[in-house]
């Protein structure tokens, strides 16, 4: 009975070796695992930040566009508004100043 004893203890030790080197590769190739996921993780990151970055960018460039447009619209309005007005006002002031007598 011994001999079958030390026979099963012989066979659990080696069956416990056996188990404990699968999991010593299982994590060694998980943390391969891992540690690429994690490196695409990061990468992924720095493609997201730039991206975030660049459409920050282009909405404050929009924004000063914006701004830029309105100024020159009002500018360029009343610029305008006057040309057009000038000569009546010309014309009204001309009649204005004339004697009454030579309007007739």
């Amino acid at each position: 009975m011994s001999k079958n004893k030390q026979e099963d203890k012989n066979l659990i030790d080696e069956e416990l070796e056996a188990s404990t080197e699968l999991d010593d590769t299982s994590t060694e190739e998980q943390l391969e695992n891992d540690t690429s996921e994690l490196d695409d993780t990061a990468d992924r990151i720095e493609v997201l930040e730039s991206a975030l970055l660049r459409s920050s960018a282009d909405l404050d460039n929009a924004i000063k566009r914006s701004i830029m447009e309105v100024d020159k619209a009002h500018k360029y309005g009343v610029e305008k508004l006057l040309n057009e007005l000038l000569p009546v006002i010309a014309v009204s002031y001309t009649h204005l100043t004339l004697p009454t007598s030579d309007l007739v």
